[in-house]
């Protein structure tokens, strides 16, 4: 049976008990093991020792080896004498564990830029840092646009509001041409007596 001994207990299990006692590892349900079977101590997934088990004690029994804290889990017991360890010392493993790899998602953005410039594509992918030069005259362009599309926005929106209160212009209209036929009623009159 193997057993993958976690981190927060591996400074533990390698100490010796003082008295000889045996040692033993916790299950919550019964073990898949029987007396005088193998154990294999694993760390990150590597054997580190081995034993054989010389008991298996259910829930609710204590034969005086294991505190009484323990007293709801099956406990499998080994002897210090039968233990071994595999390798000379126990060392991590060096190569760095990653997660399995997602494969990538192309966003549209990135769509985009390919179809108007593979090459810019290809040095962005490759972190190629664009000179100085050209970031000074790309944030150039960027505030000379911003400032056309800010007029622009500017015009629109004055000829929305034109377009959006035509009543009131359209009663300006009506007094300008009221006022000139007024007008051109008096200069009739006045220059008919003449």
């Amino acid at each position: 049976m193997k057993i993958e001994v976690p981190p927060n207990a591996r400074q533990q299990f390698w100490q010796k008990s003082p008295d000889g006692s045996p040692k033993f590892w916790l299950f919550r349900s019964r073990p898949a093991c029987e007396i005088g079977e193998q154990l294999i101590f694993l760390f990150d997934g590597r054997p580190g020792g081995q034993a054989f088990v010389s008991g298996i004690e259910p829930p609710g029994v204590n034969g005086g080896y294991s505190p009484e804290e323990f007293d709801g889990h099956w406990k499998v017991y080994w002897h210090q004498k039968s233990f071994q360890v595999i390798e000379s010392r126990y060392e991590p493993r060096k190569e760095k564990r990653t997660a399995a790899k997602l494969p990538r998602i192309v966003a549209v953005t990135e769509l985009r830029e390919f179809v108007f410039c593979p090459r810019s594509w290809k040095l962005r992918r490759q972190d190629v840092k664009a000179p100085s030069e050209a970031l000074r005259r790309k944030e150039e362009r960027t505030e000379e646009g911003n400032r056309y599309h800010l007029k622009h926005a500017q015009a629109v929106c004055r000829a929305e509001h034109q377009t959006s209160h035509p009543r009131v212009y359209k009663g300006y209209l009506a007094a300008v041409g009221w006022v000139l036929i007024i007008l051109g009623v008096f200069v009739c009159l006045f220059s008919w007596r003449f």
